[in-house]
């Protein structure tokens, strides 16, 4: 076999993974449904921004260079596109459709591709081609007006409508601030308290606060959201404002649908003309037997970014899968490191 490892995924984990094995001389195979690099940035829309200052969504070995605080969603599919070719990292068009333990390591089965077994396989498939939607009575199906967050095109061509947006986490609340800057009338439905923190505290950004400490907490520390993953509090880029001034108005959970009307917990309504389902992602992994270990969401029980019944089958870009931040890209960024080297001393 020339391909000692598999790598599932061609986003930032799995170019980080791959970057760091090449750095090596690891043999792998890098592969992607899409075929080429950038995951999901290839697919998230022109007009969105990254939340984190640019210096902590760097990768391993090249760097986003001199750059804006902030970067747009093209701008950083650009550095990915940039990154692989730079570092010679090829994609091939490959989907999995079956991992299950081989002679030497995983039998990995491709879709229409035949099959090939590896001593080593890392998943590094992330979240957002598995949007998740509530089951509520009644609700519409996705079209150009009804959709989830992942796949909302920006409100400039909503102007004039009505827009209720299900979720009061991170995204509904951004998708909520774009829309109100636009003149475009929302309304978000939340089934819990619409939990803020500032962009900024003394200056900076809260990240660089974050990023002192969150990778040092241990595990045990943490345990518990790794295993109940609550919603992580919105950033407020002028939401208190604009709701006090009601240009947003928070309601309560919708208890059902009809047409585009929202019945919601209260016995109140809601009409709407365009409806965004800003409630997160599963983790999927329909290559894995189910009975694969784990947790809320689909969420794969890992520690040290394998579980310890499935060895050399690695996660990376997941919840605590090594640290707190494993999930953000300068998660990744220190993972990936880690987890080439565990594969090269196999």
């Amino acid at each position: 076999m020339s391909a000692k490892v598999l790598i599932i995924g061609a986003g930032p984990a799995g170019l980080a993974v791959a970057a760091c094995l090449k750095q090596r001389q690891v043999p792998f195979q890098l592969i992607d449904r899409r075929g080429i690099p950038g995951g999901a940035y290839n697919i998230l829309r022109e007009g969105g921004q990254l939340l984190s200052p640019a210096r902590y969504n760097t990768l391993p070995i090249w760097s986003l260079g001199s750059s804006p605080e902030y970067v747009t969603f093209p701008e950083y599919r650009s550095y990915l596109h940039e990154y692989s070719a730079r570092l010679g990292l090829s994609v091939d068009p490959l989907e999995v459709s079956h991992i299950e333990r081989g002679d030497r390591g995983w039998r990995v089965d491709f879709l229409r591709q035949g099959s090939a077994e590896y001593r080593a396989v890392v998943v590094a498939t992330g979240m957002v081609d598995s949007p998740r939607l509530p089951e509520i009575a009644g609700r519409p199906v996705r079209s150009s007006t009804v959709m989830h967050s992942r796949d909302w095109p920006g409100p400039e061509q909503f102007r004039g409508q009505r827009v209720l947006i299900i979720g009061g986490g991170m995204s509904g609340v951004e998708v909520a601030e774009e829309c109100v800057r636009c003149g475009v009338h929302v309304t978000i439905s939340s089934r819990h308290r619409i939990r803020l923190v500032p962009r900024r505290i003394l200056g900076r950004d809260i990240h660089d606060w974050v990023h002192l400490v969150s990778h040092r907490i241990p595990r045990w520390l943490v345990r518990s959201h790794c295993e109940r993953l609550p919603a992580f509090p919105a950033f407020d880029r002028g939401f208190r404002t604009f709701r006090k001034e009601q240009s947003v108005v928070v309601r309560p959970a919708v208890r059902h649908f009809h047409d585009r009307t929202a019945t919601l917990e209260d016995g109140s309504h809601c009409e709407f003309d365009v409806l965004i389902f800003a409630t997160g992602y599963e983790f999927a992994t329909p290559f894995l037997d189910a009975t694969f270990p784990r947790r809320i969401q689909g969420q794969p029980t890992l520690t040290n970014y394998q579980n310890p019944a499935w060895p050399h089958l690695y996660f990376i870009g997941f919840p605590c899968a090594r640290i707190f931040p494993s999930e953000f890209l300068r998660g990744i960024a220190l993972d990936a490191p880690i987890l080439a080297s565990m594969i090269d001393s196999m």
